[in-house]
Parts: C-alpha cells; sequence; structure tokens
C-alpha cells in the first residue's frame, strides 16, 4: 500500500475514529488463550485505536505502523504507557524479531495489506501457537444509513468498492479466509478461522460523521474542486439524523 496515503490524518483519526466494543477484548482474554502476559504485535496499529485498548488490559504491546504522522500520533496519546513499544513498520516488514509475540492483532487495516508478504512476516514473528487477530468495525449493510451513503461514494467517487477497500469485515470469511489457509503439513500454520460478531453502536456528532466518510479510505467526494458533491449527503442527515446525533 501507499503508506502516504493517512499523512496528516493522525489527529483527525485520534479525535473521530471508533473504538472497539470491550465484549471483543473479553472474549479475546477468556477464550483464546491471550493473557496479560503475552507480548502483541498490533500491526497497521495507526494512532493507536486497538492499542489502547491491549495495553490497558497490561500486555507489552509492539504497534508497528509505516505511516510517521499517524505513529507520533499514537506515540502521543499513549506515552503513559510503560508497555507501549512504537515500531517504524510494515505488515510485510515488521523490524521485529523473529519469535517476538504470542498475538497478532489488525485492527481496520489488513485489506490493505500484501497477504502472502504479511503472512511469511506473520509466522516469522509469531512464537509457537501463537494467532492472528483480525478486527473490523463493520457497517450494518441492513441500515439504511449505510446504504444511503454508500450510494453517494458510488456514484462521486470512481475507485470506490465499498467501505474498507470492499471488505465486509467479520460478514464475510471469503474476504480474509485465504490468509488462514494452511502453508503445508510439514509446515502448518493458521489452519483454521473463527469469525464472531460484537455490536459496536456508535453516536456521532454530524462532524464526526463527515470526517468518518472522508477518510473512509475515498475522500474524493469531498476533494471535487467544486466542493458541490459534499451537497449529495444532504439528504442522509436530513433522513437519519436524531437530536444531533447520527
Amino acid at each position: 500500500m501507499n503508506e502516504n496515503k493517512f499523512d496528516g490524518m493522525g489527529k483527525i483519526y485520534s479525535e473521530h475514529r471508533p473504538s472497539y466494543p470491550k465484549e471483543l477484548l473479553d472474549y479475546l482474554y477468556s477464550e483464546t488463550g491471550l493473557t496479560r502476559e503475552t507480548a502483541i504485535a498490533d500491526i497497521g496499529s495507526g494512532t493507536g485505536i486497538l492499542t489502547r485498548l491491549l495495553l490497558s488490559r497490561g500486555n507489552a504491546v509492539y504497534a508497528v505502523e509505516p505511516n510517521a504522522d499517524m505513529r507520533a500520533a499514537a506515540e502521543s496519546g499513549l506515552r503513559e504507557f510503560k508497555n507501549f513499544i512504537s515500531v517504524a513498520g510494515s505488515a510485510e516488514n515488521t523490524a521485529l524479531g523473529d519469535s517476538t509475540a504470542g498475538f497478532v492483532t489488525v485492527a481496520q487495516a489488513f485489506h490493505w495489506f500484501d497477504r502472502p508478504l504479511c503472512k511469511l512476516e506473520c509466522k516469522r514473528i509469531l512464537k509457537p501457537g501463537g494467532k492472528v487477530v483480525l478486527v473490523w468495525n463493520s457497517r450494518d449493510e441492513k441500515s439504511a444509513q449505510v446504504r444511503d451513503t454508500d450510494s453517494v461514494h458510488r456514484a462521486f467517487c470512481l475507485d470506490f468498492m465499498g467501505f474498507s477497500g470492499g471488505m465486509r469485515g467479520a460478514t464475510g470469511e471469503d474476504d480474509f479466509g485465504d490468509f488462514f489457509v494452511l502453508v503445508s503439513f510439514s509446515s502448518p500454520f493458521f489452519v483454521s478461522v473463527s469469525i464472531f460478531r460484537f455490536r459496536n453502536n456508535s453516536n456521532l456528532v454530524k462532524s464526526s460523521v463527515l470526517i468518518n466518510l472522508s477518510v473512509s479510505g475515498f475522500s474524493e467526494v469531498f476533494a471535487y474542486p467544486y466542493f458541490g458533491t459534499f451537497l449529495a449527503f444532504k439528504p442522509c442527515f436530513s433522513a437519519h439524523i436524531l437530536n444531533f446525533l447520527l
């Protein structure tokens, strides 16, 4: 991916992007073998939204992020945690040592990775028996609001393939199942995949909704010279806004 795509986004992501539900963390620590003693490599960690939740549970977390602006935002926001290790690296070249982590986490970033290279890198940095956790805040495709905003993006963004680069997250194993295919019987790795869903309702003010739409991977709606396409979202707000919350 082009890591410069996120230049200047650090402050915006820190202030406006949604976090992840407590139920997700509870599940990881109760059902997957993750403990507070587990070293975690959070790859594509961005401004550290998931990183913070893992640090708050007491884990040492290697926050691997290629974009300097996003990484700087994480370093500023997470400096209170002594077990936070910021790493300038990518999914394909984390800069971590062999067998560094017991878990790899990826939140809202896997769709940007070179999967074959990332898979090899995960195999290298994970300890024997290590696991990879892929996380998305997936939009509810049954929601009228989501359908309306999707239609605006498709009308005005020529490269739009769907939010999160067309990934459906936890709603479709075919989006990522190939990553967990057995490498070989002599060197087994990622032999199974489990999918779990947790509700994560978010009440956002209009400004946060607009910002999240503009940073969903395709900001052309807000970048056209005449800015007129921005008005296409007006009916969405009229239809779905309630007490200034969407």
